[in-house]
């Protein structure tokens, strides 16, 4: 069945073949059926299957045989802009189609299609996204929009200041709703369908089908049409795969070999975690390949840069993570490399699927370590055979280093010192022999840096031993005046005891007392008796 059979519009047709395709995919045939009969549809396919075209050619004829006739919003004059073309031009058009992607990138990819094939039909699409300013968006909202492709949480956020309307939504797709709900999305889905008009048409993809999918479209969907592709037809039959075995810190010169030999011109690596897919960029880098990372920590203009200079050619290497993988979609992709094994086995088959598509080959190139023993058999039990395995050969990424630097040894390119005898203060990495002018003076140099030096050492040492000194004799002499302070309080209170003829007082007083008593006997004053 061509284009043509399957009742597109004139408009669509025209852009259809401007973009060279004649013949579509089995879900697109399926889906366009099912969409255009006004079913509910639950479809389960992988990425590069044309899923994307599959709900946008739909949407985009129904909307456009139900357009309403717009009016232009008052106070509000249509600019223009050079060639008479009208720009700004705000009018009272809602939004009627209505499409839920997880990430931002996927996010892009879906409204860069829906720009592709509705660019003839006169319809306007928007997309919102987390991570950038709102400013363009608001702006793209405010002139009426007809299809909004949006993440979850920007689309709540402007729903809240009042900027989206989901009043006239006619059809709804949720593309992506496996990732949508392992991101934790689920809470904004039922919100979602609370915001809904009763009656709007729902369309729900998913990469795979596991029990929480089943449930959520049991939820939504109402009596749906079930359209499956089976992933392992199109992994087996368009994508060779093979495995390399390898030990973890050996990747990622194996990866560099491979760059060097296969001489592959466009190359997606995955990774299980953003640190690695930084780190490998730089590793690539010293070797002179241009590498781009693309993952959630980035910001979203330079995950749009490097996703740009992948497109045309001007990186040759794009690493990224599983989830902001979603929504690449680059043609020509002659290799995908599973630098990290995925746990699960769909997320692998998602993986190869971004190579090998519209029946043209591709290659996959899994590395698998010693702790990769699960993950390898449950993808060989989806995929039904045993990937082969490829022997390899690679240098040690120390030698690999040396060769990177001219052949020379990091301690041939930076002077390393060397404990020396007293005195001498030699400096090995240098020339072993230096002309003869110039040797003593060397010596009498180097001595003198070590006399210095020592000296150095020797006045802070003296310095150091000052200070502790002075610290002590300051404890010693505030040791001093408490104990004279101590006598002097004893001296006040034996005063005090004298004066009021206490009869108790200490030895020391006694004998005083004794002896003072004897001595006024001897000269005659002594104490007289009661006669």
């Amino acid at each position: 069945m061509r284009f043509e059979e399957m009742g597109l519009i004139e408009p669509l047709m025209r852009a259809v073949s401007k973009k060279g395709y004649e013949t579509p995919t089995e879900i697109q045939r399926e889906v366009f059926s099912d969409v255009m009969a006004g079913k509910d549809v639950l479809g389960i396919a992988q990425t590069g299957t044309g899923k994307t075209a599959a709900f946008a050619l739909p949407i985009l004829q129904k909307l456009y045989k139900t357009k309403p006739k717009v009016k232009l919003k008052e106070g509000k004059k249509p600019g223009k802009r050079g060639g008479g073309r009208r720009r700004d031009v705000r009018d009272d058009r809602a939004i009627r189609g209505l499409v839920m992607v997880p990430t931002r990138e996927l996010a892009e990819q879906v409204s860069e299609s829906f720009q592709a094939y509705g660019q003839y039909t006169g319809l306007r699409r928007a997309v919102v996204y987390g991570g950038v300013k709102q400013g363009r968006q608001v702006m793209a909202l405010e002139r009426g929009v007809d299809i909004l492709v949006a993440t979850p949480g920007r689309m709540f956020d402007l729903m809240e200041q009042g900027y989206v309307n989901l009043d006239k939504v006619e059809i709804c797709v949720l593309d992506e709703a496996d990732r949508m709900l392992d991101m934790g999305f689920l809470p904004d889905i039922r919100a979602l369908e609370k915001a809904l008009p009763k009656g709007a048409q729902h369309c729900m993809f998913s990469a795979t089908l596991p029990r929480s999918i089943r449930g959520l479209a049991d939820s939504i969907l109402n009596d749906p049409e079930f359209i499956e592709i089976e992933p392992e037809t199109i992994a087996a039959e368009t994508v060779h795969q093979v495995l390399y075995e390898v030990e973890r810190k050996d990747k990622p010169a194996l990866l560099r070999q491979l760059l060097s030999e296969e001489h592959l011109k466009r190359v997606l690596v995955f990774c299980r975690t953003k640190r690695n897919a930084d780190k490998l960029v730089q590793r690539l880098a010293k070797f002179h390949f241009t590498a781009e990372s693309i993952h959630s920590d980035r910001s979203q203009g330079a995950r749009q840069r490097a996703l740009d200079g992948f497109k045309n050619g001007d990186v040759d290497v794009l690493i990224a993570t599983d989830i902001a993988a979603r929504g690449i979609d680059v043609s020509d992709i002659s290799h995908v490399v599973n630098y990290d094994l995925p746990e699960d086995p769909e997320t692998y088959i998602h993986r190869i699927g971004r190579t090998g598509r519209a029946g043209a080959s591709g290659d996959a190139i899994s590395f698998v370590s010693h702790d990769d023993g699960k993950a390898l058999r449950l993808i060989e039990r989806l995929l039904g055979w045993h990937i082969p395995i490829k022997q390899h050969s690679f240098e040690n990424e120390d030698l690999a280093e040396i060769l990177a630097r001219g052949g020379k040894k990091k301690t041939e390119l930076k002077k390393k010192k060397v404990k020396t005898r007293p005195g001498v203060g030699r400096v090995s990495g240098g020339n072993a022999a230096a002309p003869k002018g110039k040797t003593k003076s060397k010596k009498k140099a180097s001595r003198k840096a070590v006399s210095d030096k020592k000296q150095t050492k020797r006045t802070i040492t003296k310095k150091a031993t000052k200070k502790k000194v002075a610290k002590k004799g300051d404890s010693f002499k505030k040791g001093g005046l408490k104990k004279k302070a101590a006598k002097k309080k004893t001296a006040k209170k034996v005063g005090a005891k004298g004066k009021g003829g206490a009869k108790r007082s200490s030895k020391g007083v006694r004998k005083k007392a004794s002896r003072a008593g004897a001595m006024k006997q001897r000269t005659g004053g002594g104490v007289k008796r009661k006669g």
